[in-house]
């Protein structure tokens, strides 16, 4: 069997939904507040500007950039958006960024990344597969990137990539016996259990104690911008946990994509002690 079987090189990241904006409540409110000459002029103010691209895709921005302007109602002057945003970042304004999210589906983690992302619980949310449910016969496994560096960056057939593989292996295969020994268990010692699923659950919550950290995990994750650049900085520094960092980095470059006014400030640098994995570091 190759080790390119079962193992996992990078994740995978899914911007699935994002913040929306509702045009025909902002039309109410517009009338509410007896603002509707920035509908019916063009007078190029901030609020004109909220309305006349409304339809378009950066709700997120639009969004902090409301939050913002409605604190002070600074409806009749002021910079464009983009600028906005950053004199809101430079401020440390950071409540408005709350207001804006991005649900993120990953997968191509490990576990151990998973228990990482348990120390940031305010301002987001976290939906994790479950094992028990899910039976991990066919899990993967996540190559630590200290590994693919120390082999030069390669993956495939090399000796730590093989020794990890073969481990793995042989952890999945312990899994594997020991979940249909539970299994076999209860139908004789205990037969007035019915439920199929039931009993197969039993087995893989006691069996997954057989599998390492490094079996892949998959989970949807909602982010504020304000919790999403805080984690970017800090899993994005050179100190942080390899593969969370190497999460960052392409958590970044997807939503410099999204809502690069929120985004901009930041970059990727590669280091000489970076171990295969750029760093995050702000923009020149």
């Amino acid at each position: 069997m190759s080790p390119n079987d079962f193992l996992i090189w990078n994740p995978d990241v899914f911007a699935v939904g994002q913040t929306k904006w509702n045009v025909d409540p902002f039309n109410d409110w517009m009338s509410h507040n007896y603002l509707d000459e920035h509908r019916a002029f063009d007078t190029n103010t901030p609020l004109a500007r909220l309305w006349n691209d409304v339809s378009r895709e950066d709700s997120i921005e639009r969004m902090i950039e409301f939050g913002g302007r409605h604190c002070y109602r600074a409806w009749e002057q002021g910079r464009d958006r983009a600028d906005y945003i950053a004199n809101i970042i430079e401020m440390g304004h950071g409540s408005v960024l709350e207001h804006a999210t991005i649900n993120w589906a990953i997968q191509g983690v490990s576990r151990s990344l998973s228990l990482e992302l348990a120390r940031h619980r305010v301002g987001i949310a976290l939906s994790q597969e479950s094992q028990r449910y899910v039976d991990a016969k066919d899990v993967q496994f996540v190559v630590p990137p200290m590994l693919i560096w120390l082999q030069g960056g390669c993956i495939g057939k090399k000796p730590f990539s093989v020794d990890f593989h073969n481990q793995c292996l042989k952890s999945l295969e312990q899994y594997t016996k020991l979940q249909q020994r539970i299994v076999d268990s209860i139908k004789i010692k205990s037969p007035h259990t019915k439920s199929l699923t039931m009993i197969k659950k039993r087995a893989n919550e006691a069996a997954r104690a057989h599998l390492p950290n490094a079996c892949e995990t998959r989970f949807l994750w909602t982010t504020n911008m304000r919790l999403l650049r805080h984690f970017l900085w800090l899993r994005g520094g050179s100190g942080a946990d390899l593969e969370i960092r190497r999460l960052a980095v392409e958590l970044l470059h997807q939503a410099q994509h999204i809502a690069p006014s929120v985004f901009n400030d930041m970059t990727t640098q590669s280091i000489d002690d970076g171990y295969g994995v750029p760093i995050i570091v702000a923009a020149a």
